[in-house]
């Protein structure tokens, strides 16, 4: 948040690349969640950046479930987001391998 604050204090504006920044820096569920209400309320679309962002940050904290469900939203970009279903999915499973208990944190 303090990012968001010093651009505001600057007069600059975040956009999409800033929230996906943002969120794939994450290292737990309340910051990406405060990430994605700051993005909502800016009115900020989200992209295929941001997505990948969300689901890294999910995977990273340990929130599996999320990152796999956003998975499923992939193919809304398109044979795009097929492709990074495929991509995103060996990142998430090769996590679950990894921790298979959810345990790993960033």
């Amino acid at each position: 948040m303090m990012v968001l604050k010093q651009m505001e204090s600057e007069d600059v504006k975040p956009d999409s690349h800033t929230y996906s920044y943002l969120i794939a820096n994450c290292n737990c569920e309340e910051d990406i969640t405060k990430y994605c209400e700051e993005m909502k309320a800016a009115g900020i679309q989200v992209t295929k950046h941001i997505f990948m962002a969300l689901i890294n940050a999910y995977t990273a904290c340990g929130q599996i479930e999320k990152a796999k469900q956003l998975l499923q939203r992939l193919e809304y970009f398109g044979q795009y987001g097929k492709v990074l279903k495929v991509s995103m999915s060996r990142t998430v499973a090769g996590t679950i391998q990894q921790f298979p208990n959810n345990t790993c944190n960033v």
